[in-house]
């Protein structure tokens, strides 16, 4: 039991950081490949690029897990409100497009 909280407390948060690397270098690999079929995929494919890059700075220049956490979050909202603005693109023009206006062009604001 003491070495559980020994290897806890001195190893894990670098095996943990890598852990995460390994996660977000898979994850990247998939949008790399959905981003050969469409563009929207891309800016996900390089925060996740982003988020290995952190790992191994984090390793390299021993930042602590907090400050590590506090960016990822960061990056991790940004993935969620561009998915979230490319629904609500895609929402607008499947309804211009059901509305028959030409490719599916949004009203003018004027």
């Amino acid at each position: 039991m003491v070495l559980t909280f020994f290897w806890r407390y001195h190893f894990a948060e670098r095996n943990i950081t890598w852990g995460y690397a390994v996660i977000d270098a898979t994850v990247a690999t998939v949008f790399w490949r959905q981003a050969q079929r469409a563009v929207v995929a891309l800016p996900l494919f390089y925060v996740h690029i982003a988020c290995v890059f952190l790992y191994f700075m984090t390793t390299v220049l021993q930042i602590t897990h907090w400050w590590m956490m506090a960016i990822a979050n960061r990056l991790f909202e940004f993935e969620i409100l561009y998915v979230s603005g490319c629904a609500l693109f895609r929402i607008t023009k499947l309804k211009a497009i059901k509305k028959g206006r030409a490719n599916g062009a949004p009203e003018s604001l004027g």
